[in-house]
Formats: structure tokens, sequence, C-alpha cells
């Protein structure tokens, strides 16, 4: 990125937070804050569970009243925030350790290294920009807390530093608690870090942060193989972490992963990353509802990969998500053949559950769903339920089953009729989204092909499959999200 003047490097010690201002800047982008009254408001229920009665997965979205957002961008007043492309902008690095609570304003871009928050509150403004370089990383400890809640108008971004972005440019986001993961002695130590952090242990509620309108761009590092630090990554974070309208989008490596713990998490966008979109592992038992996961025709694994532990697959807590309202995507129905790139929906593994209802699986290149080892398949129709799901334009997996099954308990074939049994209601329909083009805002379902209403509750306050409702408000059209590749 080019720049017109030399900037200042802002280091928060583990003493004090020093400030290193412009000149012609206030300091108040690094001020102390008192800790955020929101810490601990939450019941000790998660939300969208029977004791917390589920309200509160969708009790700030406008009515659905048949009214759709303008386009993308359109109706937002002008922001008072900086502007990355501006020269002028006021300017800050950012690294070390923040150790006092500390609040970053939107009236400057934040250049971001490695930078750890431990025993502190890190506030983030709604319209801040950070840009990261090779290496970068945000890590927040367990004993430290992150609060980035911007608006639609003004999301908080994360983005490359280079004038020419691409995938990897940085590190990403990392949130680090004590809820309970299934390694053996209930800790792990984290990927990608050359001193690891430790994380997990006996607090299911540890709350990490609380994010929303959040953006996450061009994030990814590979240390070693098997070695990864992901666009964002969660760890051992419990269910009062709170996680609404957050994108990754050109991710590296995973575009989000969960090691562990549980919470609710909503209208997740997760758009081109190189390996799973979602990847969840080491006993994660939360909730995640309205997703849209789109893969990139040049690369991807998974939408969503499901493991429990890789040495001992009935290791507890056993890893079981629950997700609904999902629209996963391929490229398109219509996409040439890729024979480089994998492109499933579901691949579960080690032992691991999963229930998936109401959702959208269309476009796949590999198989919709691939079941790996017999302590996986053994956990049909108990740990792992698919039902409920529209199913269309899959392409048959390497193997040449829409289904793979690689275990010993039951054949592709049977995993098929299994899938398909009149008893899961999962449907192979259009559901009316055309053929989806990456990089472009997916199309709001067909109603002609609404679903019926889900008398047993599988997903809360909503009687539709996929992320958004055939007719009412779209928040898939929200300005704070971003779809074009660059």
């Amino acid at each position: 990125m080019g720049r017109t003047r030399p900037l200042p490097r802002l280091v928060a010690s583990s003493l004090l937070a020093t400030v290193l201002s412009l000149s012609a800047c206030t300091d108040d982008w690094l001020e102390p804050v008192e800790p955020s009254d929101e810490l601990g408001e939450d019941s000790d229920s998660m939300p969208g569970s029977s004791e917390a009665g589920g309200d509160e997965l969708g009790e700030d979205d406008p009515p659905d009243d048949g009214v759709v957002p303008a386009p993308p961008n359109s109706g937002c007043p002008p922001s008072p925030c900086a502007d990355p492309r501006d020269p002028d902008a006021p300017q800050a690095f950012v690294d070390g350790v923040i150790a006092e609570n500390t609040r970053w304003t939107c009236d400057r871009i934040y250049h971001l290294e490695r930078l750890f928050v431990r025993g502190a509150t890190l506030s983030i403004e709604p319209g801040t920009t950070v840009l990261g370089y090779a290496n970068s990383v945000l890590a927040v400890a367990p004993d430290a807390f992150l609060h980035a809640e911007g608006t639609a108008c003004r999301p908080i971004v994360f983005t490359s530093a280079q004038s020419e972005p691409t995938r990897g440019d940085w590190g990403g986001v990392v949130l680090f608690g004590e809820a309970p993961i299934n390694l053996p002695f209930g800790t792990g130590l984290a990927e990608g870090f050359a001193l690891p952090q430790i994380y997990g242990g006996d607090d299911p509620a540890h709350a990490c942060g609380h994010l929303k309108h959040l953006r996450i761009e061009y994030a990814g590092l590979t240390q070693d193989p098997g070695s990864e630090i992901n666009a964002l990554s969660f760890y051992g974070c419990g269910h009062q972490t709170r996680v609404d309208r957050v994108q990754t989008h050109m991710a590296f490596d995973d575009g989000m992963q969960f090691f562990g713990g549980g919470f609710t998490a909503t209208r997740l966008v997760v758009t081109g990353a190189a390996d799973d979109s979602i990847d969840i592992e080491q006993g994660f038992q939360g909730r995640l509802q309205w997703l849209v996961l789109h893969q990139d025709p040049e690369a991807g694994d998974a939408a969503i990969e499901v493991a429990n532990q890789g040495v001992v697959f009935d290791a507890e807590p056993r890893t079981k998500p629950w997700i609904c309202n999902a629209t996963l995507l391929g490229s398109s129905s219509e996409r040439p053949d890729a024979p480089n790139v994998l492109g499933r929906h579901l691949l579960l593994e080690q032992g691991a559950g999963l229930e998936l209802r109401a959702s959208v699986l269309q476009g796949s290149t590999g198989a919709a769903l691939r079941l790996i080892d017999d302590s996986t398949a053994e956990g049909l129709g108990g740990l792992i339920r698919i039902e409920h799901n529209l199913l269309h334009a899959n392409s048959p997996g390497p193997g040449g089953e829409p289904f793979e099954s690689l275990t010993s308990l039951i054949s592709s074939d049977a995993l098929a009729n299994w899938v398909l049994a009149p008893v899961r209601d999962n449907l192979e329909v259009d559901p009316g989204l055309g053929s989806p083009v990456f990089g472009e805002a997916p199309d709001r379902p067909s109603a002609a092909v609404r679903a019926k209403q889900m008398q047993m509750g599988a997903c809360a306050f909503v009687e539709y499959r996929g992320a958004v409702p055939p007719t009412g408000y779209n928040w898939t059209r929200e300005p704070w999200l971003r779809w074009a590749p660059r």
C-alpha cells in the first residue's frame, strides 16, 4: 500500500499500552475503556435453546413484511470513518501485547502486525478498517475479550494491506477460550503459533467476544502442513460468545473453524475459502443458523467438514453441531469440469455427529455427502440427523456416487437410500436459485418451492429451507457483505 509519509509504530506492552500518535491526530483511538456490561448478561442457557426460549435467534430482524432492502451500499449515509484509499487518512501500526482495556476508533486506519490481547477488552468501533500484512494476526487470549460490533452500513473490516489482494496476504483473527474440548486433559495447543497458546477448560459459558457486522478478507496462513491460522478461529469459546452477521472472504485455508466449546452463531457467510468453508471439531456443540457458504470454482474442499478427534474417535464431548437454514453452493449448477477441485458439501469423520436441517445443498462438484470411517457411520440416525433439506444439481464424487461412504458399515448406495428415505424429508427439488455464480449474491428462492412448515420445530421461527425466505426480508442484500472476489 503506498504511503505519503512515515507511519508511527504503536506497541502495546505488557506493562503499559503506549500510544505514539500522529501529531495531527488525537490519541483517543487507544483510550482505556471500562469493561462492557454485556460480558455477563447472558443466562446460563444458550440462545435458541428451550431454556432461553429461542427469541434471540432473530429478534432484531425487520419484520417479514414483504419489503426487500435496497441494493447493497445504497441508502447508507456518508461515513465519518477513515477511508483506506485516502493517503491522508490518519494511520497507525499496532503490534505486541494489549494489556489494558482499549478502544480502536474508526477515524484512522490500523496496520496490524502480530498482536495479542491479554487480560483486557479490545473494543473496535463500527466502520473501523484494519489492514493485515504477511504473518500478522489478532489473537485474543482466554483472559481477554474482543468487542467488535459494526453496523450494516459501517461494518468492521479486516482486510489485506496489498493493493492487489489475494488469499493468504495476512493471518487472521483468533479467539481463545476455556470452554470444554475433547482433547486429553481438556486442553489443547493452538495451531500456527511459534509459542502455542493453551485453550480449553471447564467453563462452558466462557465469553470470547461479541462479533457483529464483521468482515474478514484475504486471510489465512500455513506454518506447516496441518498447522494453519484460518481467517477466523474459535478455540474453546463458550455459549456467552455472541456472533451474528460475520463473513470471511477469500480465505487461504478454512473460512471459519470451531475447536470445541459451543455457542450460537447466526447469519454467517463464507465466500471463496480455499479449503473448507466451515470446519468443526474437538467437541463443538453449538448452534449455527442462517448460513451462506459459496465455494470458488477454482478452489475449496468441503462446505462443512465435521470431525470429532483424530486419535480417540469416541472422545467426549462428542462433536455435534446443530446447523439450520444453510445454503451450500458450488460455483454453479452448470460449472465446467474441475478435476482438482473436490467441492463437496458435507464431510463427516472421526465419529462426529451433525444435525443439518432445513437447508439447501446445490451445485457440488464432489459428493453432496462423504462419510469416513466406521465410527462415524455408527452415528447414522443417532448422532447424525440430516433432515428436511433440499438437494439439487449435485455432481457425483470422484467415485461416481452422489453420496460416498468410505466405511465398511454402509455402502454408498445404501447411504444414498438412507439420506433420501421419505421419513427424513430430504427432497431432490430445485429450490429456485437458478445457477448461482461465484462472486454474486445468490438469488432469493422461488416461492413455488416454499417448504412445508416443520411441525417438530426443527428450526426456530422459520418455515422455509435455506438461508433466506422466499418472500420478505433478505438479509443477504445488506450492505456489509462483499461478494465479488476483489
